[in-house]
């Protein structure tokens, strides 16, 4: 294992001590200090820079609230996962109460769809597809009864389509 750099004799932190090479000096700083950081660190960053809790992604619970009611959608049939009318799921989110159909409705935080399942996914009778978070029972079932409208269960997956169809450079 490498010590730390300047643990040796020599305190000055560019040297490095006689039993490391350079190229452990080199492997040490390269994962210590050019490692990129992933994409929840840089949002935990986000999060404190606009002055949100430091530990957001620790401790959600702490912060963030949840929903009284959480009902598990399942699969009617056996499958694979083919697509979404994710139009049909925003709609869905915002009749919970998870969006807003004018300026001035409220937004509840805490309801929408978690786990839900993803695009190729084998599932057979029974599985999880995804899961309703809402304020009431009766929400819940809207919004159970919207997403098994709302998600294609078929023999295959869709073909995934590009994200960028042409580009158009002006001169």
């Amino acid at each position: 294992l490498l010590e730390p750099i300047g643990s040796s004799s020599c305190n000055n932190p560019t040297c490095f001590p006689s039993q490391h090479s350079f190229v452990d000096f080199t492997i040490l700083c390269c994962t210590n200090y050019l490692k990129p950081p992933t994409a929840a660190e840089i949002f935990q960053k986000m999060v404190a820079a606009l002055g949100g809790p430091p530990d957001l992604l620790s401790r959600p619970t702490a912060y963030l609230a949840a929903a009284p009611v959480v009902v598990d959608v399942k699969a009617r049939e056996d499958g694979v996962v083919a697509g979404f009318d994710t139009r049909a799921l925003g709609l869905a989110v915002v009749e919970l109460g998870g969006g807003r159909q004018r300026a001035s409705d409220t937004i509840n935080p805490a309801v929408g769809f978690t786990d839900i399942a993803a695009i190729g996914a084998k599932v057979k009778r029974g599985d999880l597809l995804a899961r309703v978070h809402a304020a009431d029972a009766e929400a819940a079932d809207v919004a159970q009864v919207a997403f098994l409208k709302s998600i294609a269960i078929g023999d295959q997956a869709s073909v995934p389509q590009p994200a960028v169809v042409e580009a158009v450079r002006l001169l």
